[in-house]
C-alpha cells in the first residue's frame, strides 16, 4: 500500500512539479525585471531628455532656457511645443505619414518664423528610398533652412511620399509658430474631385439641386464634403456623399494619378462602396497591395466626416450651383463688384499705356482692353480683385486687394508671385491655390472667375 501511495506522489510531483518550478522561475524572472526596471527606468529618463535637449539645439541654436508652450491651441499633428526664453525662437516636433508609419519631426523656427533647423526622431522610411529624405543631413532637409512657407520646397527624386510627409509636418510647424505667435491660420479648403460629376451626383442624390460652398456642395437632400491626404503618387481627392441626416451614403476618389492595376481602380466601385453607413473612415479596411493610397482616402473620408458640420453651414461660392437653379428669375442682376483698392492709375498704365477708360458699372472699357472687377469672401474680409483683358479678350493680368488678410498668409493671395499666374488663362480653376493661405488664393481664384464670366456685360454697359 505504502508502495501504491508512493508512486501516486511521484505521478502527482511528475505532473504538478514542473508548472510549481516554471512558476518560480517566473516569479522569480518577474522580480528580477522588475528591479531592473526600477533601477534602470531613472537612467533612461534622464537619456531621453538629455537626447531631447540635445536635439532642440540642434534645430534651434541661439535657443536656450526652453520651455512648454501653454495657453495655445495647436494644430493637431503638434506633439510638443517649446519656446526659447531667451527669444530665439520655437521648437515644435510634428508627424506626418510616411511611406513606412508616422515620421516625428522636430522643426526650429526662428523669432520671425523662418527654418533654423529640423531633425527626424522618429521613422520606419524604406532604406536607400525615404531614407534619402529623413536622414540627418538629407539634401530635402537642408533646402529648408531659412524658409518661412513650404511653396518653395523640392521633393527627393524617387521618394515622394516620404517628402511629402515631411512637407506636411513642416506645413504644421508653421501653423503652430503662427498660433503660437498670436495669429490665424487658415482653415485647410478642399476642391471636388475630377471624377465628380452631374451623373455622379444624380445617381446618389436623385433630382436634387446643388449650391456650392467652401468645402462642398449643400442642398435638402443632404450635402457633398470634398477632402484630400497624400496618396502613392500624390493629393488623393475624395468626395463624401452624406444624406440629409449626415450619414454617407457613398464616396468617390480621384485616383487617377496612383499606381495603375493597384492604387488607381480604387476611387469607384467595391472599395468607396464600403463606407457606406460608416463612422470613421478606420472602419474600413485597407487594401493590400495597395496600403497607402487606401490609406489615404480612409484618411481623407475622415477629414470630410470632421468637416461636415463646417461645409453644413459654410457661405455660398460666387456664381456656383449644381443640378438647377433659381437666377435670373424675375428680371434681377447681379450686383457689379466695385474696384480693389490697389488698382491706381499707374497700375492701368502699365497694363495699358497710354489708353483712356471710362468708368461703368463692374469695371472700365477703353478701345484698349476692359477691366472687369470680381469680389469674393476671403478668410479675413471680402476680397476685390481686376482682371485687365486685351481688346481681343485674353487676360493680360490681375491685381487684388488681400491687404486684410492673415499677414504672410492670406496677404500671399495678393503678390505678384501668385496673381501673375493669371495671365493668359481662361479659367482660373487651372491654378493652384497656396498652401496655408487656402481660403484667400481660393477667393482670389473665385473673384477671376466672377470676372471672366461678366465680361461681355461689362463691355455692353459702356
Amino acid at each position: 500500500m505504502i508502495q501504491k501511495a508512493n508512486k501516486a506522489e511521484n505521478k502527482t510531483w511528475k505532473m504538478v512539479g514542473p508548472v510549481v518550478v516554471l512558476t518560480c522561475i517566473g516569479l522569480v524572472i518577474t522580480a528580477a525585471l522588475a528591479v531592473t526596471n526600477q533601477l534602470t527606468a531613472p537612467v533612461i529618463a534622464a537619456q531621453q531628455a538629455a537626447a531631447a535637449e540635445a536635439a532642440l539645439k540642434v534645430v534651434l541654436p541661439e535657443g536656450s532656457d526652453f520651455t512648454d508652450i501653454t495657453g495655445v491651441e495647436l494644430p493637431g499633428g503638434v506633439t510638443a511645443a517649446k519656446v526659447a526664453g531667451n527669444g530665439a525662437g520655437y521648437v515644435f516636433t510634428t508627424t506626418g505619414k510616411g511611406f513606412g508609419g508616422d515620421i516625428s519631426l522636430m522643426v526650429g523656427l526662428d523669432a520671425n518664423g523662418a527654418i533654423t533647423g529640423t531633425k527626424v526622431l522618429t521613422n520606419s522610411e524604406t532604406q536607400g528610398i525615404g531614407s534619402k529624405v529623413v536622414e540627418d543631413g538629407s539634401a530635402y532637409q537642408q533646402q529648408l533652412v531659412g524658409m518661412t512657407d513650404t511653396s518653395g520646397i523640392q521633393a527627393t527624386s524617387g521618394a515622394t511620399v516620404s517628402s511629402n510627409a515631411m512637407t506636411s509636418a513642416i506645413q504644421t510647424a508653421f501653423d503652430a509658430y503662427v498660433l503660437s505667435t498670436g495669429g490665424t491660420v487658415e482653415a485647410e479648403v478642399y476642391e471636388a474631385p475630377a471624377n465628380l460629376t452631374d451623373d455622379v451626383l444624380a445617381e446618389y442624390y436623385p433630382g436634387a439641386t446643388f449650391t456650392d460652398v467652401v468645402g462642398g456642395k449643400t442642398s435638402d437632400a443632404g450635402t457633398v464634403v470634398y477632402a484630400s491626404e497624400a496618396g502613392m503618387a500624390g493629393p488623393v481627392d475624395v468626395a463624401v456623399f452624406f444624406d440629409a441626416d449626415g450619414k454617407i451614403i457613398g464616396a468617390i476618389a480621384d485616383t487617377s494619378s496612383e499606381t495603375p492595376g493597384y492604387g488607381q481602380p480604387l476611387g469607384e466601385g467595391e472599395f468607396m462602396d464600403s463606407f457606406i453607413g460608416v463612422t470613421s473612415g478606420s472602419e474600413v479596411d485597407g487594401v493590400s497591395g495597395a496600403t497607402i493610397t487606401s490609406d489615404a482616402i480612409k484618411g481623407a473620408v475622415d477629414i470630410a466626416i470632421a468637416n461636415l458640420e463646417t461645409v453644413k453651414t459654410a457661405e455660398a461660392v460666387t456664381g456656383g450651383s449644381t443640378g438647377g437653379s433659381d437666377a435670373d428669375e424675375g428680371g434681377e442682376t447681379a450686383e457689379a463688384a466695385e474696384a480693389p483698392a490697389n488698382l491706381t492709375d499707374d497700375v492701368l498704365a502699365e497694363y495699358y499705356p497710354g489708353a483712356s477708360f471710362t468708368d461703368v458699372a463692374g469695371g472700365k472699357v477703353s478701345d484698349a482692353g476692359t477691366v472687369v472687377y470680381g469680389a469674393a469672401q476671403g478668410m479675413l474680409s471680402e476680397i476685390r480683385v481686376a482682371v485687365f483683358f486685351d481688346a481681343n479678350d485674353a487676360i493680360l493680368g490681375i491685381v487684388a486687394d488681400c491687404s486684410q488678410e492673415t499677414p504672410g498668409l492670406g496677404t500671399l493671395a495678393g503678390e505678384e508671385d501668385f496673381t501673375s499666374q493669371f495671365a493668359g488663362v481662361e479659367s482660373a480653376d487651372g491654378v493652384d491655390t497656396i498652401t496655408g493661405a487656402t481660403i484667400s488664393s481660393t477667393a482670389v481664384k473665385d473673384a477671376v472667375n466672377q470676372a471672366i464670366s461678366n465680361l461681355q456685360t461689362v463691355k455692353e454697359a459702356g
